[in-house]
Protein backbone atom coordinates (compact mmCIF):
# COMPACT_ATOMS: atom_id res chain seq x y z
CA UNK A 1 0.00 0.00 0.00
CA UNK A 2 1.11 3.42 -0.63
CA UNK A 3 2.03 6.02 2.30
CA UNK A 4 -0.74 8.22 1.16
CA UNK A 5 -3.04 5.35 0.96
CA UNK A 6 -2.02 3.93 4.26
CA UNK A 7 -2.28 7.23 6.03
CA UNK A 8 -5.72 7.83 5.06
CA UNK A 9 -6.24 4.45 6.39
CA UNK A 10 -5.29 5.02 9.31
CA UNK A 11 -6.31 7.96 10.28
CA UNK A 12 -9.64 6.71 9.31
CA UNK A 13 -9.71 3.87 11.41
CA UNK A 14 -8.47 5.96 14.32
CA UNK A 15 -11.40 8.17 13.48
CA UNK A 16 -14.17 5.59 13.36
CA UNK A 17 -12.72 4.08 16.58
CA UNK A 18 -13.13 7.75 18.17
CA UNK A 19 -16.73 7.70 16.92
CA UNK A 20 -15.48 10.47 14.92
CA UNK A 21 -17.23 11.39 11.04
CA UNK A 22 -14.95 11.26 8.46
CA UNK A 23 -14.74 13.68 5.96
CA UNK A 24 -14.90 12.36 2.28
CA UNK A 25 -11.54 13.23 0.98
CA UNK A 26 -11.48 15.76 -1.49
CA UNK A 27 -9.98 15.61 -5.03
CA UNK A 28 -6.26 17.67 -5.52
CA UNK A 29 -5.74 20.08 -8.72
CA UNK A 30 -6.02 18.04 -11.77
CA UNK A 31 -2.95 17.78 -13.45
CA UNK A 32 -4.44 17.67 -17.09
CA UNK A 33 -6.93 20.47 -17.91
CA UNK A 34 -10.31 19.31 -18.52
CA UNK A 35 -12.74 19.79 -21.32
CA UNK A 36 -13.49 23.11 -22.31
CA UNK A 37 -15.78 24.49 -19.20
CA UNK A 38 -19.21 25.38 -19.58
CA UNK A 39 -18.35 28.88 -19.34
CA UNK A 40 -16.02 29.49 -21.97
CA UNK A 41 -12.57 29.22 -22.72
CA UNK A 42 -9.90 29.21 -19.90
CA UNK A 43 -6.88 31.84 -19.81
CA UNK A 44 -3.92 29.64 -20.00
CA UNK A 45 -0.56 31.14 -17.22
CA UNK A 46 2.55 29.60 -19.02
CA UNK A 47 4.62 30.32 -15.88
CA UNK A 48 8.63 29.37 -16.59
CA UNK A 49 9.62 29.04 -12.92
CA UNK A 50 7.99 27.99 -9.76
CA UNK A 51 7.23 31.62 -8.48
CA UNK A 52 7.12 33.54 -11.39
CA UNK A 53 3.40 32.80 -10.92
CA UNK A 54 2.91 34.65 -7.71
CA UNK A 55 6.15 37.38 -8.00
CA UNK A 56 4.72 38.54 -11.89
CA UNK A 57 1.32 37.40 -12.19
CA UNK A 58 -0.69 36.71 -9.39
CA UNK A 59 -3.01 39.86 -9.53
CA UNK A 60 -3.77 38.98 -12.59
CA UNK A 61 -4.14 35.77 -12.10
CA UNK A 62 -6.81 36.59 -9.12
CA UNK A 63 -8.31 39.21 -11.40
CA UNK A 64 -9.03 36.37 -13.93
CA UNK A 65 -10.63 33.96 -10.98
CA UNK A 66 -12.32 36.93 -9.26
CA UNK A 67 -14.27 37.38 -12.93
CA UNK A 68 -15.14 33.96 -13.26
CA UNK A 69 -13.16 32.58 -15.78
CA UNK A 70 -11.37 29.41 -15.62
CA UNK A 71 -7.88 29.39 -15.66
CA UNK A 72 -5.01 26.84 -16.25
CA UNK A 73 -1.44 26.93 -14.58
CA UNK A 74 1.27 25.00 -16.58
CA UNK A 75 4.92 25.01 -15.29
CA UNK A 76 7.10 24.28 -18.06
CA UNK A 77 10.56 23.88 -16.17
CA UNK A 78 11.29 21.31 -13.65
CA UNK A 79 14.94 22.41 -12.70
CA UNK A 80 17.41 21.98 -9.75
CA UNK A 81 19.49 24.91 -9.95
CA UNK A 82 23.30 23.98 -9.04
CA UNK A 83 23.20 27.39 -6.58
CA UNK A 84 20.40 26.06 -4.42
CA UNK A 85 21.36 22.55 -4.59
CA UNK A 86 24.96 23.67 -2.75
CA UNK A 87 23.22 25.71 -0.58
CA UNK A 88 20.93 22.95 1.03
CA UNK A 89 23.54 20.44 1.31
CA UNK A 90 25.99 22.88 3.16
CA UNK A 91 28.37 23.57 0.21
CA UNK A 92 27.40 27.31 0.37
CA UNK A 93 25.67 29.73 2.87
CA UNK A 94 22.20 30.20 3.17
CA UNK A 95 21.30 34.13 2.85
CA UNK A 96 18.45 33.79 4.97
CA UNK A 97 20.01 32.14 8.01
CA UNK A 98 23.11 33.09 7.70
CA UNK A 99 24.32 29.11 8.29
CA UNK A 100 25.37 26.36 6.42
CA UNK A 101 22.90 23.49 5.98
CA UNK A 102 23.59 19.62 7.10
CA UNK A 103 21.12 17.47 5.54
CA UNK A 104 21.49 14.25 7.87
CA UNK A 105 21.53 16.80 11.33
CA UNK A 106 18.70 18.38 10.30
CA UNK A 107 16.70 15.88 9.65
CA UNK A 108 15.89 16.29 5.32
CA UNK A 109 13.07 14.00 4.54
CA UNK A 110 15.15 13.59 0.87
CA UNK A 111 15.39 11.06 -0.20
CA UNK A 112 19.58 11.41 0.29
CA UNK A 113 22.02 9.94 -1.37
CA UNK A 114 25.42 9.90 0.82
CA UNK A 115 24.25 12.41 3.04
CA UNK A 116 23.04 14.84 0.34
CA UNK A 117 19.30 15.76 -0.88
CA UNK A 118 19.58 15.16 -4.96
CA UNK A 119 18.54 17.12 -8.05
CA UNK A 120 15.34 15.46 -8.29
CA UNK A 121 14.63 15.38 -4.39
CA UNK A 122 14.97 19.41 -4.96
CA UNK A 123 12.81 19.62 -8.38
CA UNK A 124 10.32 17.76 -6.61
CA UNK A 125 10.34 19.95 -3.20
CA UNK A 126 10.50 22.84 -5.82
CA UNK A 127 6.87 21.43 -7.11
CA UNK A 128 5.31 21.13 -3.85
CA UNK A 129 5.73 24.73 -3.74
CA UNK A 130 4.21 25.48 -6.48
CA UNK A 131 1.50 23.50 -6.21
CA UNK A 132 0.81 24.71 -2.60
CA UNK A 133 0.63 28.07 -4.27
CA UNK A 134 -1.50 27.65 -6.96
CA UNK A 135 -3.74 26.42 -4.03
CA UNK A 136 -4.28 29.34 -2.63
CA UNK A 137 -5.52 30.88 -5.80
CA UNK A 138 -7.50 27.99 -6.36
CA UNK A 139 -9.32 28.73 -2.79
CA UNK A 140 -9.59 32.51 -3.73
CA UNK A 141 -11.31 31.83 -6.84
CA UNK A 142 -13.74 29.14 -5.13
CA UNK A 143 -12.53 26.60 -7.22
CA UNK A 144 -12.64 27.94 -10.71
CA UNK A 145 -9.01 27.18 -10.72
CA UNK A 146 -9.05 24.23 -13.46
CA UNK A 147 -6.02 22.65 -13.28
CA UNK A 148 -2.33 22.94 -12.61
CA UNK A 149 -0.06 21.15 -15.39
CA UNK A 150 3.75 20.03 -15.68
CA UNK A 151 5.19 20.23 -18.83
CA UNK A 152 8.85 20.23 -18.04
CA UNK A 153 10.94 21.11 -20.90
CA UNK A 154 14.59 19.52 -21.16
CA UNK A 155 15.38 23.25 -22.26
CA UNK A 156 12.99 26.00 -22.47
CA UNK A 157 13.54 27.14 -26.27
CA UNK A 158 10.79 29.07 -28.13
CA UNK A 159 9.82 26.13 -30.33
CA UNK A 160 9.62 24.13 -27.44
CA UNK A 161 7.42 26.68 -25.79
CA UNK A 162 5.48 27.21 -29.00
CA UNK A 163 4.55 23.02 -29.67
CA UNK A 164 3.21 23.44 -25.89
CA UNK A 165 1.18 26.49 -26.83
CA UNK A 166 -0.40 24.98 -30.12
CA UNK A 167 -1.20 21.39 -28.18
CA UNK A 168 -3.46 23.34 -25.66
CA UNK A 169 -4.83 26.09 -28.10
CA UNK A 170 -5.76 22.78 -30.54
CA UNK A 171 -7.93 21.29 -27.37
CA UNK A 172 -8.84 24.84 -26.24
CA UNK A 173 -9.77 27.40 -29.19
CA UNK A 174 -10.35 30.97 -27.80
CA UNK A 175 -8.40 30.20 -24.87
CA UNK A 176 -6.37 33.23 -23.47
CA UNK A 177 -2.78 33.48 -23.01
CA UNK A 178 -0.24 34.73 -20.47
CA UNK A 179 3.32 34.46 -19.94
CA UNK A 180 6.55 36.56 -18.97
CA UNK A 181 7.75 39.24 -21.52
CA UNK A 182 10.12 38.53 -24.18
CA UNK A 183 11.91 42.07 -23.00
CA UNK A 184 12.95 39.87 -19.86
CA UNK A 185 16.67 39.78 -19.25
CA UNK A 186 15.72 35.77 -18.01
CA UNK A 187 16.66 33.76 -21.14
CA UNK A 188 13.42 30.91 -20.02
CA UNK A 189 10.73 33.99 -19.84
CA UNK A 190 12.19 35.84 -23.05
CA UNK A 191 11.77 32.18 -24.50
CA UNK A 192 8.43 31.85 -23.10
CA UNK A 193 7.30 35.36 -24.49
CA UNK A 194 8.82 35.16 -27.95
CA UNK A 195 6.87 32.09 -28.42
CA UNK A 196 3.22 33.63 -28.01
CA UNK A 197 4.50 36.64 -29.92
CA UNK A 198 4.98 34.76 -33.11
CA UNK A 199 1.86 32.73 -32.00
CA UNK A 200 -0.09 35.79 -32.32
CA UNK A 201 1.42 36.87 -35.37
CA UNK A 202 0.47 34.04 -36.86
CA UNK A 203 -3.26 33.90 -35.75
CA UNK A 204 -2.77 30.81 -33.88
CA UNK A 205 -3.70 32.74 -30.41
CA UNK A 206 -5.55 35.66 -29.95
CA UNK A 207 -5.94 37.27 -26.39
CA UNK A 208 -2.37 36.94 -25.28
CA UNK A 209 -0.51 39.31 -22.41
CA UNK A 210 2.54 39.61 -21.26
CA UNK A 211 4.46 39.97 -17.75
CA UNK A 212 7.02 42.14 -16.63
CA UNK A 213 8.93 41.39 -13.70
CA UNK A 214 9.49 44.01 -10.99
CA UNK A 215 12.81 45.72 -11.14
CA UNK A 216 13.32 45.31 -15.46
CA UNK A 217 10.55 48.11 -15.91
CA UNK A 218 13.21 50.46 -17.33
CA UNK A 219 11.04 53.73 -18.47
CA UNK A 220 12.20 52.75 -21.86
CA UNK A 221 10.97 49.55 -21.62
CA UNK A 222 7.52 51.07 -20.23
CA UNK A 223 6.79 53.41 -22.72
CA UNK A 224 7.67 51.26 -25.51
CA UNK A 225 5.31 48.08 -24.36
CA UNK A 226 2.85 50.82 -22.77
CA UNK A 227 2.91 49.01 -19.83
CA UNK A 228 0.35 49.02 -16.81
CA UNK A 229 0.02 48.10 -13.63
CA UNK A 230 -2.50 45.46 -12.60
CA UNK A 231 -5.56 46.48 -10.41
CA UNK A 232 -5.93 44.28 -7.10
CA UNK A 233 -9.20 43.32 -7.40
CA UNK A 234 -10.77 43.03 -3.55
CA UNK A 235 -8.54 40.68 -1.24
CA UNK A 236 -6.03 39.79 -4.51
CA UNK A 237 -3.35 41.24 -2.53
CA UNK A 238 -3.74 39.47 0.45
CA UNK A 239 -4.11 36.14 -1.25
CA UNK A 240 -0.58 36.96 -3.27
CA UNK A 241 1.10 37.45 -0.15
CA UNK A 242 -0.20 34.25 1.13
CA UNK A 243 0.92 32.15 -2.26
CA UNK A 244 4.21 33.27 -1.37
CA UNK A 245 4.87 31.88 1.99
CA UNK A 246 4.22 29.15 0.45
CA UNK A 247 7.95 29.64 -1.15
CA UNK A 248 9.48 30.70 2.02
CA UNK A 249 8.35 27.58 4.69
CA UNK A 250 11.59 26.16 6.38
CA UNK A 251 10.35 22.78 7.37
CA UNK A 252 12.74 20.02 6.36
CA UNK A 253 11.59 17.25 7.75
CA UNK A 254 8.62 17.78 5.64
CA UNK A 255 10.44 18.57 2.50
CA UNK A 256 9.66 22.27 2.35
CA UNK A 257 13.33 23.78 2.34
CA UNK A 258 12.06 27.55 1.22
CA UNK A 259 13.37 27.88 -2.08
CA UNK A 260 11.69 30.69 -3.77
CA UNK A 261 12.56 33.13 -1.01
CA UNK A 262 15.86 31.55 -0.75
CA UNK A 263 16.77 32.44 -4.58
CA UNK A 264 15.09 35.59 -4.80
CA UNK A 265 14.54 37.26 -1.16
CA UNK A 266 14.59 40.74 -2.15
CA UNK A 267 11.94 40.25 -4.60
CA UNK A 268 9.66 38.27 -1.88
CA UNK A 269 10.74 40.96 0.59
CA UNK A 270 9.38 43.93 -1.83
CA UNK A 271 5.70 41.34 -2.75
CA UNK A 272 5.18 40.95 0.74
CA UNK A 273 5.35 45.08 1.21
CA UNK A 274 3.53 45.74 -2.37
CA UNK A 275 2.22 43.19 -4.68
CA UNK A 276 2.73 44.14 -7.82
CA UNK A 277 1.92 43.12 -11.33
CA UNK A 278 3.07 45.02 -14.80
CA UNK A 279 1.35 43.85 -18.52
CA UNK A 280 1.36 44.86 -21.54
CA UNK A 281 -0.07 43.45 -24.64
Amino acid sequence: MERRSFLASGLAGLAGAAGLAVPAARAALPEEEPPQAAGGPPVVFWVPHADDETLSMGLDLCAELAGGRAAVVVLVTRAASPSMLALLNGEAPDPVSDTRHDPVLESYLGPLVDGRLTPDAVAEAREREFRSACGVYNAFGGGRLSAVVHRPLEAVTVEGVRQLVLDVAARHPGAAHRTMSWTDPHPDHAACGRALRELRAEGAVDDVRWYVKRGAEDATVAERLRLRPVDAVAGAADAVRRAAECYRGWNPAAGAYGFGYRSVPASFEALAAQPQCLAHG
